[in-house]
């Protein structure tokens, strides 16, 4: 299964020829495609501060109708802090969203899919592709 990272979604749903590409490797790959709790909550924030936001709305609900959307649980919420606590450690600076999302997606097992790679790459045992 590939996690959509928001970067990823907001491409889908501007019709971005290279986010369009990669959901066709994905297809052709027929791996399931998925997303967040975390990235549904950036995707709606975004729509709600849009201009036209009736439009945005719109358009975030049929990009995301299809989707699995994993949670942001008990277990995922563990995962973050023990992401977090090390990067912390490190002395690596934190983007939190990103972290939520990269928690998720590796106690799942699976692979973001993202243009944001220097940032999700921080996370050890993570898997990560570029679209």
């Amino acid at each position: 299964m590939a996690i959509l990272d928001t970067d990823c979604l907001v491409g889908l749903i501007r019709g971005h020829p290279d986010a369009l590409r990669k959901l066709a490797v994905l297809s052709s790959r027929r791996e399931l495609v998925a997303t967040t709790a975390v990235n549904v909550a950036e995707l709606f924030r975004g729509a709600h501060l849009a201009s036209d936001s009736a439009r945005a709305l719109s358009r975030v609900r049929a990009v995301l109708g299809p989707l699995p959307i994993l949670p942001l649980d008990g277990p995922a919420g563990e995962e973050y802090g023990r992401i977090v606590a090390d990067l912390e450690r490190r002395r690596s600076p934190v983007g939190h969203m990103d972290f939520m999302v990269g928690a998720i997606s590796r106690l799942a097992g699976e692979t973001v899919i993202t243009r944001n790679a220097r940032h999700f790459s921080r996370i050890s045992g993570l898997s990560v592709e570029s679209w």
